[in-house]
């Protein structure tokens, strides 16, 4: 009777975690054990800060890469959401910029089986498909190889899919029938699929346990005094919310399908999760954090202050959002 409506990606870490924690009788309370609770998520702020430096050198120069990956490792909000608060969004920030990456140097497989892990790690990472699938349809349209192209794709698309079924396999191979009753798509569906569909439904069901404007976070809906406001007790606002949240999506497909530069999908994502975190509907305090990330590799790449600034507004609304 756990509530837990988290994909099976992070459970590896945790099942290491509760392996190290039972070989020395480690207290549930002790402060070495909430270290090394925590430490995997300070580890990928980590790797994000040697990402940046990595991806930075070239554009920035070796001295600027190394200021701005520091920076990032020490930013309060960086800190607060890892070592502090012990919360897991250093992954999906650090998985999405990979994904990003290797899709802007059209390493279709690598972005794609990245993205895979993000899904099984953070469903919030879905957050991002609708514009992932029409950068593969950019990708497709702008191809002077469209067959080829097509098939790349589809190659990258299977092995993603492959990946999230591995990831997921201990798990659903042996599902317990109390918690596939638990889903009715499952439930009704035939033995044989049963397992797949009640992956399916941890997914929608996530979005189904948060069905509020907007949960602590530090949008126009907090403004408006509806944190916590279920969604079938505003219908006009949900109806914005939901509105809001198609345009934000629209509006960031057509900045990147017009710009005709795959180097800018890293500031197309940052600015979808942006105006999502603002005015899309089920907003938690901490889906912003990956933007902070998205911002700076968007700096490296344009070199525009407007872009740095935008970064370091966001690294202040979220500490003082989620502190």
């Amino acid at each position: 009777d756990v509530f837990c409506d988290y994909p099976p990606g992070y459970m590896y870490v945790l099942w290491v975690i509760g392996a190290v924690r039972n070989l020395f009788q480690l207290s549930y309370d002790s402060r070495l054990f909430w270290l090394i609770v925590k430490t995997p998520a300070i580890l990928m702020d980590l790797a994000a800060a040697h990402l940046i430096y990595r991806e930075g050198k070239k554009a920035l120069g070796e001295r600027i890469a190394v200021i701005m990956a520091a920076l990032y490792a020490l930013l309060p909000a960086t800190i607060l959401n890892s070592a502090a608060w012990g919360q897991i969004d250093a992954f999906l920030a650090l998985l999405m910029a990979l994904t990003i990456l290797n899709m802007v140097k059209g390493k279709y497989a690598w972005s794609l089986s990245i993205y895979g892990v993000a899904i099984m790690v953070k469903p919030q990472a879905l957050m991002f498909a609708p514009l992932g699938i029409a950068v593969l349809a950019v990708e497709i349209w702008q191809s002077e190889e469209k067959s080829r192209t097509v098939l790349r794709i589809l190659r990258a698309v299977g092995l993603m899919l492959v990946i999230m079924l591995l990831i997921a396999l201990p798990f659903i191979s042996a599902l317990p029938q109390a918690l596939i009753e638990k889903s009715p798509l499952a439930a009704s569906a035939p033995e044989f699929l049963q397992p797949l569909l009640w992956l399916t439904t941890l997914f929608t069901g996530a979005l189904d346990t948060y069905k509020y404007i907007t949960v602590n976070a530090a949008n126009l809906y907090v403004i408006l005094n509806m944190n916590w406001t279920a969604l079938e007790n505003a219908p006009l606002w949900s109806f914005f919310a939901n509105l809001m949240m198609y345009l934000s999506f629209g509006y960031t497909i057509f900045l990147y399908a017009f710009g005709r530069r795959r180097d800018r999908l890293m500031l197309a994502c940052a600015t979808l999760l942006t105006l999502l975190f603002s005015f899309a509907p089920m907003m938690h305090e901490r889906y912003l954090f990956p933007a902070i990330l998205l911002m700076v590799f968007a700096y490296s790449v344009d070199q525009d202050i407007r872009i740095l600034a935008a970064a370091v507004m966001v690294a202040v609304t979220q500490f003082m959002n989620a502190g």
